[in-house]
């Protein structure tokens, strides 16, 4: 029976020409049935050989045939070769891995064979690839190759047509098994799967065929692998995907990257109902700098002035919404007011507060009773040391001291060691008057003695003179009048006293010293120092009250005195502020000032305020922040500035803002991030190609004017009509970069083809397979990955827009 290569008129070399079989191995391999050089060697005796562009040698001129030779070979034995190639190929996709894995598993290290026949070594026989085994069956099988340049490239793209349909009819597969038990289990990796082979059917056939096609092209031309596979790339776009490169590039050009950043300026501008120039978007400073020579030009200054006017206008409505979010209609005054009346107000920080205080030590006072005396000891000692005298100066010491915490401590003293605090006591009253009516009864006793023995020794003595006898001297008992009988009380009284204070009064004490705190002003006749130190010491007396108690008088003394002296340093971190004369405007700059630096004093009045009144001031200062200058400001003086906004904004602190900003939620912390990110887009725009004194600007407009008019001396107006043409083009570009539509269209991303990507990926990788490039096998597969052909912006991965 004759070979296909026979019927189709394939050039035969005799049979004794034929190479010699290899030794069998041990067992049968494919190799012996489809051995490589199982073709017969050909015989070139009768025909001219080619050269190919590359300067090698190429395939011997075919001999003549029929017509009828000619079309069987094409369709029968080309098509047959390209199908069960293209076949092999995609499965090599799979299948190739596997087997190079396993011919680096089963390579020897080097031997001495392997160092002399320069051929490595091996455990078992070397697997064959998908194409190779392919080629081996159809040369054993006598299937004509390609001859020539045109049947090389018709090859490939029969390849690649065969590729695109086995992978639909797999899609197609996969489709249809959507509704199988394994299809419900993960429905969407079928889904995404069967859709993306089958997409665009139309296209991906083209694709291929225009893809295989290019690359082979490339190849008969002598381009290395890298030019083939860009080739193929470029070649399986089709006109669509080409469209949308160019897009690409021209995106690219202006924003200089993959238009996330852009899109998310887009984003910050409509945050606030204002939208971008294209240069504000892009970032561009190229852009950005002929904008701002645009806004001098005399054809565009309109254009580009009505546009940063209205986007100004749109910022400071945007800003106006915030605030009025906020509070309504509030400003410096307005905040000051709420400030005031937050903290000394009715129902206002110090009201509030105190209440709280109270109700902590009616806890601690249920656990001690208000009569117990405790000591005074830490605050005898710390009187002293607080206003201290000048040692050997008792004279001067009075002149220098603060007289009135002299007289405290002065009257501490009597209170605990004084008689007449004693008298005071419970009970101590009938005492006091016991005993001094027991010293007058007993005084009036000595009384009544006294004058009874002065009138017996007086008869006597009468007697005794008229005796002539020396009369008796009368001494009488020592009688007690009220100052004697009031010292001797004193002295009563001074014995039973003990240096303690009842524990009431030690409380009302600490209590007025904290009033005292709280109203301590910079003209105050104590400073507010003294006071807290004082403060402090009959604390430590009250806690050792308290621990004599038990732990439950020391459990409440704790919340109390804590929350004491939390609302305490509060008072003393914004008493300026609330002290502050000149009106709520400078209440309101007081609670705002040092904030560049941090936050103490602004965190300390935004948590004494209320919640309204918190919003007050965040709005007042909103408000403030993007207001141009005075000089630069309307008769309303609402006019917004990005360069006093950013100025403003770089005068808080992170802490700052997080105070001011941050207690609204993260939203709105993140919005005024967002306006902040506006403002500084705009003001390094307009740094760019920037000329302070505007001189250059006002020069080139001048300039332009000038040379308009000296073009009128031209009688063929050919330098009129070009620089209008010129004035013209200006106004155009200034329109087209401030049109929020070609801002939008600059900022979407690109996407190719699903189709023409596909079959690009399926190429690349077929190519880099053939010239043992693994980045091209790489590349194809990223390309021919589903995943990497998500798009975002609103684009999906089929290229619609």
């Amino acid at each position: 029976m004759p070979k296909l290569s026979e019927v189709l008129g394939q050039q035969q070399a005799p049979p004794a020409q034929a190479a010699a079989p290899t030794a069998a191995p041990p067992r049968l391999r494919l190799s012996q049935v489809m051995p490589e050089a199982a073709a017969p060697r050909a015989d070139f005796s009768d025909v001219s050989v080619t050269v190919s562009p590359t300067g090698q040698a190429g395939a011997p001129a075919p001999k003549q045939r029929t017509a009828a030779q000619a079309a069987a070979r094409s369709v029968l034995g080309l098509g047959t070769r390209n199908v069960v190639e293209g076949a092999a190929d995609l499965l090599g996709i799979f299948y190739d891995p596997i087997a190079d894995a396993v011919n680096w598993v089963g390579e020897k290290g080097p031997t001495t064979s392997s160092l002399i026949t320069g051929q490595p070594e091996r455990y078992f026989p070397r697997q064959h690839r998908a194409r190779e085994m392919s080629d081996m069956l159809l040369d054993g099988l006598g299937v004509p190759k390609p001859e020539n340049a045109e049947e090389r490239v018709a090859g490939d793209i029969g390849r690649g047509l065969t590729g695109t349909a086995l992978t639909m009819g797999a899609g197609g597969l996969i489709q249809g098994a959507r509704g199988t038990a394994a299809a419900a289990s993960n429905p969407s990796i079928l889904s995404r799967l069967g859709d993306l082979l089958t997409a665009q059917p139309v296209q991906q056939t083209i694709a291929s065929a225009t893809g295989a096609g290019a690359a082979g092209i490339a190849r008969e031309n002598g381009v290395g692998p890298g030019g083939q596979a860009l080739a193929g790339f470029l070649g399986a776009l089709t006109p669509q995907g080409l469209a949308a490169a160019g897009a690409a590039g021209l995106r690219g050009l202006v924003r200089g990257g993959s238009g996330t950043g852009m899109q998310q300026v887009i984003d910050d501008f409509a945050a606030i109902g204002a939208t971008p120039s294209v240069g504000q978007a892009a970032g561009n400073r190229t852009i950005q700098g002929a904008e701002n020579i645009l806004a001098d030009m005399p054809t565009s200054a309109g254009v580009v002035t009505t546009f940063s006017e209205g986007q100004g206008d749109k910022i400071a409505t945007g800003l106006q919404r915030v605030a009025d979010n906020l509070s309504k209609s509030a400003d410096s005054t307005s905040a000051g007011k709420a400030i005031q009346r937050g903290i000394e107000g009715e129902g206002g920080f110090k009201e509030r507060t105190k209440a709280v205080q109270a109700q902590l030590y009616d806890a601690l006072d249920a656990q001690i009773d208000p009569a117990t005396r405790v000591g005074v000891e830490t605050t005898a000692k710390a009187l002293p040391e607080i206003n201290p005298a000048i040692p050997g100066a008792p004279n001067l010491s009075p002149l220098f001291q603060n007289a009135r915490i002299r007289g405290i401590e002065g009257a501490l003293e009597r209170d605990a060691w004084g008689a007449d605090a004693v008298g005071t006591r419970p009970g101590m009253p009938d005492v006091v008057k016991e005993a001094g009516d027991t010293l007058k009864a007993q005084s009036d006793d000595i009384a009544r003695i006294n004058a009874e023995t002065a009138a017996e020794i007086e008869r006597k003595n009468v007697l005794r003179t008229s005796l002539g006898q020396k009369p008796i001297e009368f001494v009488p008992y020592p009688e007690m009048g009220k100052p004697e009988i009031d010292g001797e009380i004193k002295a009563l009284l001074t014995g039973k006293a003990d240096g303690r204070l009842p524990y009431q009064a030690l409380k009302k004490l600490r209590t007025l010293v904290g009033q005292e705190i709280e109203n301590a002003g910079l003209l105050s006749d104590v400073p507010r120092s003294k006071w807290r130190a004082l403060y402090g010491a009959l604390s430590q007396d009250m806690r050792a009250a308290a621990e004599a108690a038990g732990p439950k008088a020391v459990a409440a003394w704790t919340r109390a005195n804590n929350y004491t002296s939390a609302m305490l340093n509060r008072m003393d971190a914004i008493a300026h502020v609330v002290d502050k004369n000149g009106g709520p405007e400078k209440v309101f700059e007081a609670a705002i000032s040092g904030t560049r630096e941090g936050a103490t004093t602004l965190r300390q009045v935004m948590q004494s305020l209320p919640a309204e009144g918190q919003r007050a001031v965040t709005a007042a200062v909103i408000r403030r922040m993007g207001r141009a200058v005075a000089n630069q400001q309307d008769v309303g003086g609402e006019i917004f500035s990005a360069r006093t906004f950013m100025t403003n904004w770089n005068r808080l602190s992170p802490e700052a803002q997080a105070t001011l900003f941050g207690r609204y939620g993260k939203e709105f912390s993140a919005n005024m991030d967002r306006i902040a990110r506006v403002a500084d887009n705009i003001k390094k725009g307009a740094n760019v190609y920037a000329n302070p004194s505007g001189t250059a600007n006002r020069a080139a407009a001048l300039t332009y004017g000038g040379a308009l008019v000296a073009s009128m001396f031209d009688p063929s107006f050919a330098t009129t009509g070009s620089l209008a043409l010129g004035g013209v083009g200006a106004n155009v570009v200034s329109r087209w970069l401030t049109n929020p539509s070609a801002v939008r269209w600059l900022a979407r991303t690109t996407a190719l083809p699903r189709a023409g990507v596909l079959q690009a990926g399926i190429q690349m990788q077929k190519e880099g397979r053939a010239n043992g490039d693994e980045d091209l096998v790489v590349l194809g597969k990223q390309l021919e990955n589903p995943e990497q052909l998500q798009r975002g912006n609103g684009e999906t991965a089929d290229g619609s827009n």
